[in-house]
């Protein structure tokens, strides 16, 4: 799997009218997502783990990925569905193994699938 990403301003105005342009395709679909999330992991300069939950269309987990960002070929994702609607839950699990501290974010995305490609516009709050 090769994965791009572009970072950049876009404002709402601008998505609207991206949108349309990527579903002119036949068979294009359009989808949407909404997750919340915790990073755990304190300032993310030079760090080599990642521990957060997450709660992505209403159903929780905890996750943890090893190894520098950047660096997919030598980093290692491992995941644990903890079910739906059980943020709270994680959030007490964190708190039980010493996690007190976190940044909290949410996000809301726009996925338009064209011929196997996931297009994806993401507003972060």
């Amino acid at each position: 799997m090769i994965e791009v990403e572009i970072r950049g301003p876009l404002t709402d105005a601008k998505k609207q009218e991206l949108l349309p342009l990527l579903l002119v395709k036949p068979g294009a679909t359009h989808r949407t997502q909404r997750r919340i999330f915790i990073d755990y992991s304190g300032s993310p300069v030079g760090r080599t783990k990642d521990v957060r939950i997450r709660t992505t269309d209403g159903v929780s987990e905890i996750m943890i990925k090893l190894g520098a960002y950047g660096a997919e070929d030598q980093r290692q994702e491992f995941g644990v569905k903890v079910g739906e609607h059980k943020f709270d839950e994680c959030v007490g699990v964190m708190h039980a193994l010493g996690y007190d501290e976190g940044f909290l974010c949410e996000w809301s995305s726009d996925i338009v699938a064209v011929d196997g490609i996931d297009f994806v516009l993401k507003s972060t709050k």
